[in-house]
């Protein structure tokens, strides 16, 4: 049950850090993703379309490989942790946006 939250969690995440991406690339700071770099140079909506589709996509993956409950916690909330960080990463960085 933990774990579903944890997923539920990592989609909000992974939708604001695509949101908080676009605003940055938009004021000149690099894409870190070589896979989705071209595409949010390209079209910043199916950049973000593309991220949560291929996350949505991993995460349930995920979900269905990984049986055991300590585990699920474990790697998903390892997941929500790196996410959050990168989250406080763009808010930090929220200040020296124009």
């Amino acid at each position: 049950m933990a774990a579903d939250i944890l997923i539920i969690f990592l989609h909000a995440f992974n939708i604001l850090d695509g949101f908080f991406t676009i605003k940055a690339v938009s004021l000149g700071v690099g894409e870190a993703n070589p896979l989705l770099k071209p595409l949010i140079n390209t079209d910043p909506m199916l950049f973000l379309i593309t991220k949560v589709f291929v996350f949505m996509a991993a995460l349930t993956f995920l979900d269905y490989k990984i049986q055991r409950p300590l585990y699920r916690y474990v790697v998903f909330g390892s997941m929500t942790l790196l996410y959050a960080l990168v989250l406080c990463w763009h808010i930090a960085g929220l200040h020296e946006m124009p």
